[in-house]
């Protein structure tokens, strides 16, 4: 299941207490979501793994991943591992194209009539990938080459791993990665509505 919450805030806010704020929202809603999902709060005790990624101390088949943007906050939750990326829609930093796309990727970007949504595209999958994989950036993101035809993705990686990914209201992008329960397919979705991996 892909939890959102939107977080609004004003212009005078400062963009760090800002980021803080969406940060803990995130943080919230995981354990909200950990709560809807029949675990209460004393057990909802975290454990890391060395690389960061959070799980619960006492296993409870329940498998959960978050992210935050500037304006949003999300929580996955499945029976395997998963990982999740959301980023605003923005100008990219060209050297983080260099550094981690492949030739195949960059050319992607480069030729996108949306160079920017093309970038985060293959941006939060990558990054939902060393997620799911409990890695993190310490695993090289060219080493997961993603390609994007048609909203179908396909994925040269050395995992067996499924994704999707829902771009928001033209805004956001969320990609979801896990052990094949995915279909591999970009959605268009806006706020309003309900985000289950089963009906989605």
């Amino acid at each position: 299941m892909l939890y959102l919450k939107k977080c609004e805030y004003s212009d005078g806010d400062k963009r760090v207490s800002h980021r803080n704020a969406v940060r803990a929202e995130a943080h919230k809603l995981l354990r909200s979501v950990l709560l809807q999902n029949g675990i209460p709060e004393n057990k909802q005790e975290f454990v890391y793994n060395k690389y960061g990624k959070p799980s619960l101390k006492e296993d409870c088949g329940c498998h959960f991943n978050i992210s935050h943007c500037e304006e949003l906050a999300v929580c996955a939750t499945a029976e395997n591992p998963v990982g999740v990326d959301a980023e605003k829609i923005r100008k990219f930093p060209e050297h983080v194209l260099r550094r981690c796309f492949t030739e195949r990727e960059i050319k992607f970007v480069r030729e996108n009539s949306s160079p920017e949504t093309a970038f985060f595209q293959l941006w939060t999958l990558k990054e939902s990938l060393v997620k799911a994989i409990g890695k993190g950036l310490s695993y090289p993101l060219k080493k997961a080459e993603f390609n994007i035809e048609n909203n179908h993705i396909t994925v040269n990686s050395e995992y067996n791993l499924s994704v999707l990914q829902i771009i928001i209201d033209n805004e956001f992008i969320c990609s979801v990665c896990s052990s094949n329960i995915f279909n591999n397919q970009v959605y268009y979705r806006s706020f309003e509505e309900k985000f289950s991996f089963d009906h989605i």
